[in-house]
């Protein structure tokens, strides 16, 4: 039984049956082995989408989970999920994740776990998210996201058209594209080791050949039209201390 299996009554994952599968091997590759420190820990999910990570978080001992989602109609979908126990300690918040990052820390509210699995790709302020993040004094970082393959630390700007749920949300009305930065692994590198975190990349070679179905973008190169050669990746960010 997959941990994802009750998106398998939504309509919108009906249509698409193959957004399941890879969700259940990214959640196999990057939250399964550190299982144990979501017990009794507060969650941060960034970039929430509908909820989906913010649901399977509820169920893993946690003791809240905030999700923040720039995308109401998004948001809304959560409802249509099975009922939990662990459900009405979760809490999905309709903002833009730099205001509510800015609010937070103003606050004094603070994260054991900060979950970044989709959105640091459709960003251009890599910098300041990362500095926000930190200033929430999480025990780990969870960061999941394209890097491009140049050996430079730099940020690749490519535009994106903001009418699409899983690219970045407009920033004002009748915007159709914005612009947003794709870093390279090294550029990773350097912002981490700037702000103060540790990072530890993982091996997505543990999959063999034929169990890559729907996770090619974890091993391809991939390139577009006006998109530099990149490829997915995760990795865990601690403080240093």
């Amino acid at each position: 039984m997959g941990v994802f299996d009750f998106l398998h009554s939504v309509r919108e994952y009906k249509e698409s049956e193959g957004s399941i599968v890879r969700l259940e091997k990214r959640y196999s590759k990057i939250i399964k082995p550190i299982e144990s420190q979501f017990c009794d820990a507060s969650v941060l999910d960034l970039g929430a989408h509908d909820g989906r990570w913010s649901y399977v978080f509820s169920k893993l001992g946690t003791s809240r989970v905030t999700g923040v989602e720039g995308r109401r109609h998004l948001i809304d979908r959560f409802n249509l999920f099975p009922d939990s126990k662990n459900v009405a300690q979760t809490t999905l918040i309709h903002a833009n994740i730099f205001d509510f990052l800015e609010q937070a820390i103003e606050d004094g509210i603070r994260y054991d776990i900060v979950c970044v699995l989709g959105i640091f790709y459709h960003i251009a302020d890599h910098h300041r998210l990362l500095r926000l993040i930190k200033a929430l004094e999480p025990k780990l970082v969870i960061l999941d996201s394209d890097f491009t393959l140049s050996t430079e630390p730099e940020i690749s700007l490519i535009k994106e058209n903001v009418n699409f749920d899983l690219n970045a949300i407009p920033t004002y009305d009748g915007q159709i594209n914005t612009v947003v930065g794709i870093p390279s692994f090294r550029a990773m590198e350097e912002m981490c080791d700037q702000i103060g975190f540790d990072i530890l990349w993982q091996d997505w070679d543990t999959f063999s050949p034929d169990q890559r179905t729907f996770i090619e973008d974890y091993y391809l190169k991939n390139s577009g039209k006006r998109a530099p050669d990149k490829i997915r990746s995760s990795c865990y960010l601690s403080i240093r201390t």
